[in-house]
């Protein structure tokens, strides 16, 4: 499930696909393939990066090009600059950690935050995956210089992976909480047909279903290594129900006003936390 913004609480999925207006598609060396502006309901604008590509060079691109065209081409479309727009954008967590002048610039732009996709906090699960520039170690370091830099991160883990064992569950909670990230997202992997995963482990003899239904990040379709599948599930529940206890959501919402958000960004970010838990409470029964 993805994220719902503003009072209305309408997924951001639903949101870029059935949005027709104020609509940029932009070319520039590949960094934004398409660009979206809505009316949040609270009165703000939501900006949504598709398909960034998170490299240096295009990322200031990016953030020094894109923006103000796009705002010269749609007057009125976005609202003072750097100041009101609540812009979310894809990062890769090393380039993050690595690049301050990015981060700067992303600040700038109205940048308030940054959807990273930590996937594991086992080293050898994220080098399993191809990610091997990301270090675990450098995590929190990366965080750190966001939230220096006055953003805020949402951060997903999967679970599931073959390097997973029992105590990664307590692990990965653990490093959410110590690390401060703001919006923590947890799901199971779900290997889709036809991707290597799926045909790995139906090689395997792991592949559970095929009631392709059941493939949406919140059902144990394949058999994991090191666990049972109803292992995994309570144990991905579990995680999911201690992110969205609402003394751990308040203490979130607590460190917003660090990071020099306006009170408009900050009821939009409580938002997106609500319906986080609502969705959650649906899908897991937390």
């Amino acid at each position: 499930m993805e994220p719902a913004v503003g009072t209305a609480a309408v997924s951001i999925r639903k949101i870029l696909a059935g949005i027709t207006n104020q609509r940029a598609k932009i070319q520039a060396e590949l960094v934004v393939d398409r660009q979206v502006v809505i009316q949040a309901g609270i009165g703000i604008k939501i900006v949504d990066f598709i398909h960034v590509v998170i490299k240096s060079q295009p990322c200031r691109q990016t953030f020094v090009n894109v923006i103000p065209e796009s705002a010269k081409k749609f007057p009125g479309a976005f609202p003072a600059f750097g100041k009101q727009v609540f812009n979310i954008t894809n990062g890769n967590i090393d380039t993050l950690g690595e690049d301050e002048e990015l981060l700067k610039l992303a600040k700038q732009a109205g940048c308030v935050g940054w959807l990273v996709g930590f996937e594991s906090i086992n080293q050898d699960t994220i080098e399993s995956i191809g990610k091997k520039t990301n270090k675990v170690e450098k995590y929190k370091q990366a965080i750190e210089k966001i939230h220096k830099n006055k953003m805020m991160v949402q951060g997903s883990f999967v679970f599931g992976f073959d390097h997973d064992t029992l105590d990664i569950f307590e692990k990965t909670f653990d490093f959410v909480e110590s690390a401060k990230i703001d919006m923590p997202d947890a799901m199971l992997l779900t290997p889709f047909p036809g991707s290597p995963l799926f045909n790995r482990l139906e090689k395997e003899n792991r592949i559970l279903t095929k009631n392709w239904a059941l493939y949406d990040y919140r059902h144990v379709v394949f058999q994991p290594k090191h666990m049972t599948p109803e292992e995994l599930y309570k144990g991905t529940r579990r995680v999911v129900k201690e992110f969205h206890r609402i003394h751990k959501m308040l203490i979130r919402w607590t460190r917003l006003p660090k990071l020099s958000f306006t009170l408009a960004t900050i009821t939009s970010v409580i938002g997106m936390d609500v319906s986080r838990k609502i969705w959650y409470k649906r899908d897991f029964g937390i």
